[in-house]
């Protein structure tokens, strides 16, 4: 399973490891976020007809040309508008990262790995740079939680893989 999972031959394979693995997380995070929103969700595409029936179907059928959810949008064709039949920005639920990085909590951590000797000698990133622009952050005046993210997260995957 191990050398399996996560390196799908085909993108069949792929919804399959998704299906099987990850979609519990998923529905779990999706009940939370919901939930915090005060809002209340469906999930109808996981109606176990449709779930056998795209795990069946080629991948053309599925994905065409970038478009995702092809054959759905295809079946509603003169059903729905084309504005909403065609959409694609919806996005899901994001995460506050921009917040909780402004956060007393964080800030302290944040700092810490900015500051930390193995964050400024490893090279990958200057830290006094990484420094101004977390500061910047903090007095909103850019938002770089995305940024912020992979320089902890770098960070943390040295500590426990390389150091």
């Amino acid at each position: 399973l191990g050398t399996e999972l996560y390196n799908p031959k085909n993108l069949n394979q792929s919804l399959m490891q998704h299906f099987e693995y990850k979609l519990e997380h998923l529905l779990k995070w999706e009940d939370h976020n919901s939930m915090a929103h005060s809002i209340e969700s469906r999930v109808p595409f996981l109606d176990h007809h449709i779930v056998e029936h795209t795990l069946s179907m080629p991948s053309h059928k599925i994905i065409h040309k970038g478009v995702t959810k092809y054959f759905f949008r295809e079946a509603m064709k003169d059903v729905l508008p084309e504005k909403i039949r065609t959409r694609k920005d919806k996005i899901g639920f994001a995460t506050p990262s921009d917040k909780w990085f402004r956060s007393s909590q964080f800030q302290e951590y944040i700092r810490a790995v900015l500051h930390s000797d193995s964050f400024r000698e490893r090279g990958y990133l200057d830290a006094n740079k990484c420094l101004k622009d977390y500061e910047r952050h903090l007095n909103h005046k850019i938002n770089i939680a995305k940024e912020i993210w992979k320089w902890i997260n770098l960070e943390l995957w040295h500590q426990k893989f390389i150091d």
